[in-house]
């Protein structure tokens, strides 16, 4: 049986998330206010993805990771 995840699931979604940023303004073909809406965005779920892992089901791998992300795009 799967197990869910929402530590995982926020992580993935955030990563993908940024993965279509990057695709969508490595061209500049958009506002430099969408591509800060998308880091905004994705950050917050890479944040909430490490909240909730450190709270429910702590994998230390995962929720560095998530702070990772976090701080990506806050760079």
């Amino acid at each position: 049986m799967i197990e869910f995840d929402a530590a995982t699931f926020l992580l993935q979604w955030a990563t993908g998330g940024l993965a279509f940023g990057w695709v969508t303004t490595r061209r500049r073909e958009v506002s430099l206010g969408y591509g800060w809406m998308l880091r905004i965005v994705f950050g917050v779920i890479a944040i909430g993805a490490a909240v909730v892992g450190f709270r429910y089901d702590p994998v230390p791998l995962r929720d560095l990771s998530a702070i990772g992300v976090a701080l990506a795009c806050a760079a």
